[in-house]
């Protein structure tokens, strides 16, 4: 059986509730200069762009074990 056909599930799920995700943010490494440039550029994208509220935002993520084929 081909990798592709075979079950795949995550090795831990997290959700982050809107309060958790501000604080990430907030605790995030301070950019250089051009790190701050395109850091302002992202989030000018997802907020006035795309029309994103940070009041509003979560997140999920997931981790999957394995080789670099295996989780691919």
């Amino acid at each position: 059986m081909s990798f592709s056909l075979q079950r795949c599930q995550p090795a831990s799920i997290r959700l982050v509730d809107n309060e958790q995700f501000q604080l990430g943010q907030t605790m995030q490494p301070v950019p250089g200069y051009y790190g701050h440039l395109i850091q302002g550029l992202k989030k000018m994208y997802v907020l006035k762009i795309k029309g994103y509220d940070v009041n509003q935002m979560c997140a999920m993520t997931l981790m999957f074990e394995g080789s670099y084929v295996r989780v691919l």
